[in-house]
């Protein structure tokens, strides 16, 4: 009986030193690979963040009859340049007002990125600048920037049709490149 139970503690003692050594070499490189493997997602992360800052997956949203139109009240950066979009879905510092105001004369700027003023402020767009020059010589004159980054004619054609044609436009203006054609 002796001798079993010295069998058993050199048994015993031979199943700890390789449990020892086991537990020497795998836990060290257990938490060194969790630990790249933590870095690695960071680094996912931060490089995702960096790429997505200057294009806002907000600015869009999808309609299924016109392919996407611009976010309602969004507020954000849109290639370095703030970008505030109104509850109508236009570029817009203020509401439009529905039905428009007696005497005034409403014209709809219809566009893609050019209208829309890709990488310039609101106030620096053409149609805004449209809006000032016209309203030095007769101040009752309201443009309306209905123009959105991408759109080809087609697209401005429909969302004329499903969402402008209640804002009573006198005049559309309607911007186009080669691209659009």
């Amino acid at each position: 009986m002796n001798n079993l139970k010295q069998r058993l503690i050199q048994k015993a003692v031979i199943i700890s030193k390789k449990t020892y050594k086991f537990c020497r070499f795998f836990i060290p490189r257990f938490f060194i690979s969790v630990f790249s493997f933590l870095l690695i997602i960071l680094f996912i992360e931060l490089t995702i963040r960096f790429i997505m800052r200057n294009n806002p997956p907000m600015l869009f949203i999808q309609s299924p009859e016109i392919g996407y139109t611009l976010t309602p009240n969004f507020n954000g950066i849109f290639v370095d340049v703030p970008v505030l979009i109104n509850n109508q879905g236009f570029r817009e510092n203020k509401e439009i007002k529905l039905p428009k105001s007696e005497g005034i004369k409403r014209i709809i700027g219809l566009g893609d990125s050019i209208g829309f003023g890709y990488g310039v402020s609101e106030e620096n767009t053409y149609l805004r600048q449209l809006e000032k020059i016209i309203n030095k010589k007769k101040p009752k004159v309201e443009i309306i920037n209905a123009s959105v980054t991408g759109y080809n004619t087609f697209q401005e054609k429909m969302f004329f049709e499903k969402y402008l044609i209640q804002f009573q436009p006198d005049i559309v203006i309607l911007s186009f490149v080669l691209n659009d054609i």
